[in-house]
């Protein structure tokens, strides 16, 4: 039984020779990062969303629910951030797999 497998930008791909198999799997989008931590803050500040993947698009939600697609809004640059907020926001890119969305609570 041999492996053989070859990498694209966006897809991983392995063959098993022998039986013919053909394994496909969707690379994954680099999980969001905040700017700032989660915790109490005495004053207003901006918060900035990223990922390292580059093609990725971001969503994010401002009220605690899971941002989508079709729900979320798509993060253009810096969030203001002057009361108590739970934001959750993922990435997704073309051909991969998206993000899970975590919360982040700002006080």
């Amino acid at each position: 039984m041999s492996w053989g497998g070859f990498y694209r930008r966006t897809c991983a791909f392995m063959w098993l020779g022998e039986s013919g198999l053909l394994v496909v799997r969707a690379q994954e989008v680099a999980d969001t990062t905040f700017s700032q931590d989660r915790g109490f803050y005495t004053s207003s500040f901006d918060l900035e969303i990223s990922s390292s993947t580059e093609s990725a698009t971001i969503y994010y939600t401002m009220d605690g629910s899971e941002p989508t697609v079709g729900s979320g809004t798509v993060y253009a640059g810096p969030i203001t951030i002057s009361e108590s907020t739970v934001i959750r926001a993922f990435a997704t890119a073309p051909g991969m797999t998206p993000t899970n969305p975590p919360k982040h609570t700002q006080h």
